[in-house]
């Protein structure tokens, strides 16, 4: 499967695209984080899109969000699943293909 996340406002293309997705969330004293695979975006939780390798040359091997607050679509085809999410100071499209 491959997974990829672009922020949509502000509209400045900023994410990352690969083969890994992953959920985040910090424990009540944020000392020690919980990091999960995934398959779709979830409320109160960051979420990490990237490659699991490092990318030798690259400035960045994913891309994580600030906690998800909201899902604002939903949709799916063939192909993809695409779901747009607020965090509390961006919008996101995040699409897993098929």
């Amino acid at each position: 499967m491959s997974y990829a996340l672009t922020r949509i406002v502000p509209d400045d293309g900023m994410g990352d695209a690969g083969s890994m997705c992953h959920k985040v969330r910090w424990d009540d004293d944020k000392k020690e984080g919980i990091e999960l695979p995934c398959d779709y975006p979830e409320v109160g939780w960051c979420l990490k899109v990237g490659s699991p390798h490092a990318r030798s040359g690259q400035w960045q091997d994913w891309w994580r969000t600030s906690p998800v607050t909201e899902i604002l679509e939903e949709t799916e085809d063939e192909e993809s699943v695409r779901v747009v999410f607020e965090t509390g100071n961006s919008t996101y499209a995040w699409r897993r293909r098929k």
